[in-house]
């Protein structure tokens, strides 16, 4: 048996990207499969081992609490294997742009699914205003769960009266 291309993604021939776009998506896509998601937190966390400050290794971790922050780290990990990768003369051959890889990755696993489900619907009232709160607590994230409950703020918040 022949040696395997560990950058092959699953494609039919007639779609095979360039080894250096494989090369990209790959470790794109690697970072993307070690997403952990915490709604309560409304961050993901993901391991690269271009992220492990000891070097070459085991996977460095970030957590990230905005999708275009993800998105640019995401962006400049494909950048720079296709910077790696793609033919040189004089400059690069081809595009070192990684986009398109990264979109599409996020998109298929759910990325921006999750942050779309943290925004907060522009139709909704304001129940809580954690900047002018009267409690010496400092409420960063309020979530009100949508079943048949009753919530009394001033259990949250001493000194406002429901």
């Amino acid at each position: 048996m022949g040696d395997e291309d560990e950058f092959a993604p699953d494609r039919d021939d007639e779609e095979q990207l360039p080894f250096w776009e494989r090369a990209a998506e790959s470790k794109i896509r690697a970072v993307v499969d070690s997403i952990e998601y915490d709604a309560d937190e409304g961050t993901l966390t993901a391991w690269a081992e271009d992220w492990n400050p000891r070097g070459k290794g085991d996977a460095g971790s970030r957590t990230f609490s905005s999708l275009e922050e993800f998105r640019q780290d995401l962006i400049e990990l494909g950048d720079s294997a296709l910077t790696s990768y793609v033919p040189w003369e004089n400059g690069p051959l081809f595009s070192t742009d990684s986009d398109d890889l990264v979109d599409s990755a996020l998109d298929e696993a759910g990325v921006y699914r999750f942050f779309d489900s943290l925004e907060v619907p522009e139709d909704s009232d304001l129940l809580l205003d954690a900047d002018t709160s009267p409690s010496p607590i400092k409420i960063t994230r309020f979530a009100l769960p949508l079943r048949r409950s009753t919530i009394s703020l001033s259990n949250i918040c001493p000194g406002i009266r429901n």
